[in-house]
């Protein structure tokens, strides 16, 4: 009985900062179990979970210290580790955007919470922050309110306050550069001055090369 009571307890010190959908707003899918599920109102986002939005969708999810918003067309994974009473909470950005909420109180100094991307992280302090990621651009770092903490592949460190913004460089590529349009004629094996009939096609090619679901969308020329 002793030991049981013991699992139980680690078990809800474990999970006791895990994410929950607040609120989910069109097309949104979770990896659950390992497949994709439609996200829903109070499902729990544990730590490995990997979350998508389509086309004029967002997510938001809470977590011990504060809540973020996943936007449109974006992926990442919730990520959480706890060691020593204090826990390390975030999110993998594969693509697109998300803002995020953190209430320094509500922390008491054992949450933080930081955006992580293929070209640096972002880590709040009290604060809100709209982070950025897309190939070509790199990343981008808004701070919206208080102070973020900012570090590049590099491992160079700084600060961000309340109206500054930094920027670390992608692969330099302008949506109508000759490389970008090598770029996607490689990947949908389409000339770049394709029709309308064919962005669905389109769609669905950079879906399997990214490694996205389709979500059953349709996609507006002015749009992509």
């Amino acid at each position: 009985m002793r030991k049981i009571l013991v699992v139980l307890l680690v078990l809800t010190a474990a999970s006791a900062y895990a994410g929950k959908v607040k609120s989910v707003k069109g097309d949104v899918k979770a990896m659950i179990g390992g497949k994709w599920q439609t996200a829903k109102t109070g499902m729990q986002i544990n730590d490995g979970t990997a979350i998508m939005t389509g086309f004029s969708s967002s997510v938001v999810i809470t977590y011990g210290a504060g809540e973020f918003k996943l936007k449109e067309l974006s992926k990442a994974t919730y990520t959480e580790k706890t060691k020593d009473d204090k826990t390390k909470s975030g999110v993998n950005l594969e693509l697109g955007k998300v803002k995020v909420k953190y209430d320094k109180q509500a922390s008491q100094g054992k949450i933080g919470f930081t955006v992580q991307t293929p070209d640096g992280s972002a880590s709040v302090r009290g604060t809100e922050e709209l982070v950025m990621y897309f190939p070509d651009k790199g990343m981008t770092v808004i701070v919206l309110i208080g102070e973020v903490s900012i570090e590049n592949i590099s491992g160079i460190v700084g600060s961000l306050f309340v109206g500054q913004e930094a920027q670390s460089s992608g692969l330099g590529l302008t949506p109508n550069s000759d490389i970008m349009n090598e770029v996607i004629t490689g990947i949908s094996g389409l000339n770049p001055s394709f029709d309308e009939t064919q962005y669905q096609d389109l769609l669905n090619l950079l879906q399997n090369y990214l490694n996205l679901p389709v979500l059953g969308i349709s996609i507006e020329p002015q749009r992509l």
